[in-house]
């Protein structure tokens, strides 16, 4: 299974280049654009949630990020990729390189 992203004009994601990847909200979308943009680093869920959801309490955002995660795993079938497209800790987030 291959991921493609492409980052210039208008968003957009694909599996194996022919199926388009159907997002359920902007912030799932806005997440994976900023792990694609900034993949030479794991993220901090802390930081990821205040970048997406600034004007909301911390709780309320670290919850909002583990929905958005969820979806974008579903979405982009990171549980099936061999390797995952997502290295995930506890505690950080990065897009996989490989």
């Amino acid at each position: 299974m291959r991921l493609s992203i492409n980052l210039f004009g208008s968003f957009q994601a694909s599996l194996d280049e022919h199926k388009p990847c159907r997002f359920e909200s902007a912030k799932v979308r806005a997440l994976l654009a900023y792990l694609t943009a900034e993949h030479t680093r794991s993220h901090t869920r802390e930081n990821l949630a205040t970048l997406l959801w600034s004007d909301w309490p911390q709780q309320s955002a670290m919850r909002n990020l583990r929905y958005a995660l969820a979806d974008l795993r579903k979405v982009i079938g990171d549980r099936d990729a061999q390797p995952p497209f997502l290295l995930i800790t506890r505690d950080s987030l990065q897009l996989n390189r490989e």
